[in-house]
């Protein structure tokens, strides 16, 4: 009953309520929280069933007759609604490229295989104290992907999102412009102070990183960093302490 009232709590909070952000709605506090109620009330359903069904053993023979009624209908209401998973799944499988995989990263191999085995070798040899760099680009795009599928921090990445949890760009002003400057200039100092500033052990050039920043400033990477792994159109280098 207690995680069934604050489940119940929580979705008449959400009509009453929403956390003020930069969208300027309540889709953030709906669906951010009716994670948390599906979560509860699944687990609530299953004692829920259990105690009705117990308690219908228990009934008059009159009653009784009325509750397998009810479950009827619900019986019937809970298999129409498995329709939506199932078919989900069979849907998007069947329109995928890649085919069933639970591997999401399938697409990227098949799109630039050697930024997905960079992926991979990230993966496997970098540390937790370990920081990259890569190209900073829009929201809901392939920018940011390296960092998203290691694990390994960057020094910035979806600009929006980050001004959207943060409430300002304040945070992380000038990080876009030191990215850029440090892919783009040729001045060696330059580069090793914005290295040094954010700790940076990882520099990723790849397909992005080229044609947002140019190539004119990626042979300074070469006196300022090892390369650690090269393949097609990618190329990572270790910063030298």
């Amino acid at each position: 009953m207690i995680l069934m009232a604050i489940a119940i709590f929580l979705l008449m909070g959400q009509e009453l309520f929403r956390v003020a952000d930069l969208f300027g709605n309540r889709m953030n506090t709906v669906f951010k929280l009716s994670y948390q109620v599906w979560i509860l009330l699944a687990v609530v359903s299953g004692y829920a069933i259990f105690y009705l069904l117990e308690k219908l053993q228990q009934q008059r023979s009159l009653v009784r007759p009325m509750g397998y009624v009810w479950i009827g209908i619900l019986a019937v209401g809970i298999t129409v609604s498995l329709y939506y998973p199932l078919s989900t799944v069979i849907t998007k499988s069947l329109s995928s490229n890649v085919g069933m995989t639970l591997n999401g990263l399938a697409h990227v191999s098949r799109s630039n295989s050697a930024e997905y085995n960079a992926i991979l070798w990230l993966t496997e040899n970098a540390s937790s104290n370990d920081v990259l760099v890569e190209a900073v680009g829009d929201d809901y795009s392939e920018f940011g992907r390296i960092s998203a599928s290691t694990g390994i921090p960057t020094i910035l990445g979806w600009t929006f999102h980050e001004e959207q949890w943060r409430g300002s760009r304040k945070p992380f002003e000038g990080r876009r412009e030191d990215v850029e400057s440090l892919y783009r200039t040729v001045d060696y100092d330059r580069a090793r102070a914005i290295l040094d500033q954010y700790g940076v052990t990882y520099i990723y050039v790849g397909p992005r990183e080229r044609d947002s920043y140019g190539l004119e400033g990626n042979i300074k990477f070469e006196e300022l960093a090892l390369e650690v792994f090269a393949e097609g159109n990618v190329v990572i280098y270790r910063v030298q302490g």
